[in-house]
This record gives structure tokens, C-alpha cells and sequence, in this order.
């Protein structure tokens, strides 16, 4: 946030009566729907009915079963960090949104190496010269920041790490940092194609 006046307002319109959601999906679909709930308190359960399974706890036979003790009241609730985004220029907010995986920044195939200046809580902590950088949560560490060379961080733990993807100097590593901070990340080099995403899903166009 450059300055108090850019607060985020979490609220949403209408309101979500349920205390358990069924996701038929892969993983693409427990993401959005986790992006969809927001900061509301309800359970999720995961039905594995994609390609992928990573997210999702139960195959499709197994749904019933799995429905039943939860209905009675046995079951243990697994939480995972997400990561509250907001997209500025000049000082306004022109985008939003909640991620479960990462939020990313990155470069079209042919553009220039970008240069990334990270804060950390208002502090200066490095400029990332490279093809981008990955802000992900401990669920997304197995996602495309493990694939950056990122770590692989215990889903329960109270992190979120912050990778360069194909760094321009050995120097820049990834670092992991609580996720109570406040990271804010400022395009230095005005460069065409470059787009920031949420969770892969959401894409917006970024200038300098």
C-alpha cells in the first residue's frame, strides 16, 4: 500500500449461508473457489474429478465415505495461508483479489529482462533483475516456485516465500519471510508484456 488512503475492503456483496463446500474438480477448481470464498469462514472439501489431485483430498468413489463422518462431526480442519493482492498505479487501486497459490509477475517470451524493486514492510530489500518473481504461499511452494528453484515450505507453516524466475545474477536467491509481512513489489523498467497473475487464473497488465 503506498499510502493509507489505498485500504482494501474485503467485503462482498450478498452473503455465503453454508458451512461445507463440495469442490468436483482439480486443483484449477479448488484454487478459484478458495479465491471465490475469500476471508469467509466455511469448510471446503476437495473431490478429485480433474487431471490434477494435489488440492483435492478424495477420488470421486470416495465421496460418499468421505461425507459421512464429516456430517457427524469427525474431521480434522486443515488451513492454509492465502495471500491478500492489490494491483496499483499512481497511487490507485485498479485490481484485487485473494490467491491461494502465488501471485506472479512475469514477462511475455520475446520482452526484456525485467527489474523488480521489493519492499518488505516499507523496507527496501533488493531489486530482482530476471524474467520475473513469484510471491507464493506455503500451498504454492509445489506449484511454479518450486519449479523457479523456489523451497518446498510445510503447508501448516506461517510463511510465504518470494522467488526470482531466472534471476540475472547468482546473487538472487529466493527468501522466505513471515506472512504477516507486507511486500510490495515496483516495476522499475518500463517493458512491454509484462503481467501480473493471480494464481495463474487472473491477469493483469503492469507498467512501470
Amino acid at each position: 500500500k503506498p499510502d493509507a488512503e489505498c485500504e482494501f475492503d474485503d467485503s462482498e456483496p450478498g452473503r455465503l449461508d453454508a458451512d461445507l463446500i463440495i469442490v468436483l474438480g482439480g486443483d484449477g477448481t479448488m484454487i478459484s473457489t478458495a479465491r471465490l470464498i475469500g476471508d469467509r469462514q466455511v469448510l471446503v472439501l476437495g473431490i478429485n474429478y480433474g487431471s490434477l489431485g494435489y488440492l483435492t483430498e478424495f477420488r470421486i468413489e470416495e465421496m460418499f465415505p468421505a461425507l459421512e463422518p464429516i456430517l457427524s462431526g469427525e474431521y480434522e480442519v486443515d488451513s492454509r495461508v492465502m495471500l491478500r493482492a492489490g494491483h496499483f498505479r499512481d497511487d490507485e487501486l485498479i485490481a484485487k483479489g485473494r490467491v491461494l497459490n502465488d501471485v506472479v509477475i512475469n514477462k511475455a517470451a520475446l520482452a526484456r529482462i525485467i527489474e523488480i524493486e521489493a519492499a518488505l514492510d516499507g523496507q527496501f530489500v533488493n531489486s530482482f533483475r530476471a524474467d520475473g518473481l513469484i510471491v507464493s504461499t506455503p500451498t504454492g511452494s509445489t506449484a511454479y516456485n518450486l519449479s523457479a528453484g523456489g523451497p518446498i515450505v510445510y503447508p501448516s507453516m506461517n510463511a510465504v516465500v518470494v522467488t526470482p524466475i531466472c534471476p540475472f545474477t547468482l546473487t538472487n536467491r529466493p527468501i522466505v519471510i513471515p506472512d504477516t509481512a507486507e511486500i510490495e513489489l515496483k516495476l522499475v523498467n518500463e517493458n512491454e508484456g509484462v503481467v501480473l497473475t493471480l494464481d495463474g487464473q487472473i491477469g493483469y497488465p503492469m507498467q512501470a
